[in-house]
């Protein structure tokens, strides 16, 4: 299913006819290159995907080209295609847009306000250039270098000499001046207290109850199981505390969302910087290099820790594992609600046994079938070269090296034991090796052997697996 999805994104892709997957018959097939052209080296998977790309674009699959020695070819027409994109340039008509698309209200049917067209505006804001532009005189700092300050009007009288301090903007004023028709107080450079204080001068909102607070933990995804005083997280599967006097507190659940590395995807990592030592010592000009006077400074070990925002490693249960949520819960009542209550008797049920959710579906079948046996997952090479050997005593394959050494030792022996023997019976014997079976093939590479030789080894190797999936529970 997955190659299914990622050949017909790649055709769509590339504007081609969809593949009729059930009424044309079709063939699930491994291309392997040639050993001379496989890939030699850990930086070109990205230009073999390419090379695959192309295939899949094509009327007739062909990979006949995936090869090594187009690495540079493919390099090439990717440099090419990346150079043809046109350069765009944000300028200050940009920037007011965008605020002055922050400021649409929606109408009372969910619409945006027709008053002003996005789509023209922008496209009459933005400036395209070609890939040679070269930019004027006035333009030739870098794009990092342009601030957004708003460009001084040659029109307008010149400033007093008195006031010349005041025309010198200062650091603490801000870059931005907003335009006089534009009402919006949301600005990137707006301080994270603003909100805070917006909030303090808003009206206050309706406090909720305790089965209030529990129906809304409930019905976040992310919530395995809501106790009054604690929450199961799903993302990472650990016991969340809540406020000790309060139940159901939503404050330390929200706080934990923003810091949880499994569902932001983010996770802050300390990193050490080291501090560049000075290569020359102390400047003395009187005096020469001695015992006091080092040419080269000491080296400064001291260590500094930076944190820093990376990318979480997402595991596999995170991909596998499906937000099922149980069916209802009855929510709490709060001891005004309890005393009017009437009791309900529950009837405990016997728990069933099922299987773990977590390991079933297209996507994990898949992910048993990339990394089980025959793509050697969690079976050493020489493990399967030693199994090969055992089974297939007829084929020719190549001495390991703990063979080599042994049969060096061996011959050493049997020199040293037949020193003078006859070897008359020896030179009439003639050795005969195991008879080849009907379905095996004498042929040591992987290429030549039989479907039954494949078969044979698999089974083998599926003890040494590293676990064994049991599909039918």
């Amino acid at each position: 299913p997955m190659t299914k999805d990622i050949v017909v994104g790649i055709r769509q892709l590339f504007a081609l006819r969809d593949v009729d997957w059930d009424s044309e018959p079709w063939i699930d097939r491994v291309f392997n290159p040639p050993p001379s052209e496989e890939q030699r080296d850990m930086w070109s998977c990205g230009l073999f995907v390419m090379m695959a790309m192309q295939a899949f674009a094509q009327e007739k699959f062909n990979f006949d080209n995936c090869v090594s020695s187009r690495i540079q070819d493919i390099r090439a027409e990717a440099l090419h295609v990346m150079f043809d994109v046109p350069i765009t340039r944000r300028t200050k008509a940009d920037f007011d847009l965008k605020r002055r698309w922050s400021d649409l209200t929606l109408s009372e049917h969910g619409q945006v306000d027709e008053d002003v067209p996005m789509q023209d505006a922008y496209a009459e804001s933005s400036d395209t250039a070609p890939a040679n532009y070269t930019p004027s005189a006035t333009s030739e700092l870098p794009d990092a270098y342009m601030t957004d300050e708003e460009p001084i009007d040659s029109s307008s009288p010149p400033p007093d000499a008195g006031s010349s301090q005041n025309a010198v903007p200062s650091k603490k004023q801000k870059s931005y001046i907003s335009s006089d028709n534009d009402d919006s107080q949301e600005t990137d450079d707006e301080k994270p207290t603003a909100g805070r204080s917006k909030a303090a001068h808003g009206p206050r909102k309706k406090k909720l109850s305790d089965s209030e607070r529990c129906c809304i933990l409930e019905d976040d995804t992310w919530t395995k199981s809501v106790e009054p005083h604690s929450i199961h997280c799903n993302g990472c599967h650990k016991k969340i505390k809540l406020h000790c006097q309060r139940n159901y507190n939503i404050q330390r659940w929200d706080a934990h969302k923003r810091k949880c590395e499994h569902i932001t995807g983010f996770a802050k990592k300390h990193i050490i910087t080291k501090k560049l030592p000075k290569l020359l010592g102390p400047k003395v000009e009187s005096r020469l290099p001695g015992p006091s006077v080092p040419i080269v400074a000491p080296l400064n070990t001291k260590t500094k820790y930076v944190v820093k925002t990376v990318k979480a490693v997402q595991t596999i249960i995170s991909h596998l594992t499906e937000k099922i949520k149980p069916s209802k819960k009855m929510p709490v009542a709060t001891d005004h609600e309890a005393s009017h209550m009437e009791p309900v008797t529950l009837t405990a049920e016997p728990p069933l046994q099922t299987s773990c959710q977590g390991l079933t579906g297209d996507q994990y079948d898949e992910y048993i079938l990339r990394t089980h046996t025959r793509s050697l997952g969690g079976i050493a090479l020489k493990l399967r070269a030693r199994v090969a050997r055992e089974l297939f005593p007829y084929k020719a394959f190549l001495p390991q090296h703990s063979e080599k050494q042994k049969e060096s030792a061996d011959k050493a022996d049997s020199d040293d034991s037949d020193t003078g023997a006859s070897n008359s019976d020896d030179d009439n014997t003639v050795k005969l090796g195991p008879a080849v079976p009907k379905d095996g093939d004498c042929r040591a590479p992987l290429k030549h052997w039989s479907a039954s030789e494949h078969k044979r080894i698999d089974e083998r190797l599926k003890a040494f697996a590293r676990w064994e999936v049991n599909y039918d529970s």
